[in-house]
């Protein structure tokens, strides 16, 4: 017995999936780095395919997401009159958390050679920082 129940997608979804899989070939899964050197943490990213232009990077509840704008025609619900509507939905790229050592005040994005670099600086503060706390009473 199937107890499964099938999955409805929304017309918008299977849209910008049919968009993804089709425009250009598809798309490709970004290749990831992660390190820690002299000026803290660096993120390399290689993005194939997109335009640095439709790229976002934003720090979220100690959260680092970056992201690209795709553009997709528009359902019934997005027209107006007789005009195609283009809207922009966002391709998630990464989400990675912030190490709690990382100075999220300082964090740097560069696009170099085909990559986007992230840099996170370390706080210094929270490395060896050490004092004495009066207890009131």
């Amino acid at each position: 017995m199937n107890t499964m129940k099938p999955i409805h997608f929304s017309k918008e979804l299977l849209m910008q999936a049919d968009f993804l899989n089709t425009t250009g070939g598809g798309m490709t899964a970004p290749l990831i780095d992660i390190s820690r050197d002299e000026e803290g943490y660096r993120v390399e990213i290689k993005i194939s395919g997109v335009s640095i232009e439709k790229t976002r990077v934003e720090i979220i509840n100690r959260q680092l997401l970056v992201y690209f704008g795709v553009s997709v025609f528009g359902s019934e619900a997005f027209r107006e009159e007789s005009e195609d509507v283009v809207q922009t939905l966002p391709y998630l790229l990464t989400n990675l958390p912030i190490p709690f050592d990382a100075d999220v005040e300082n964090i740097s994005a560069r696009y170099e050679n085909g990559k986007l670099i992230i840099i996170a600086p370390v706080d210094n503060m929270s490395e060896g920082h050490q004092r004495s706390v009066e207890i009131e009473y």
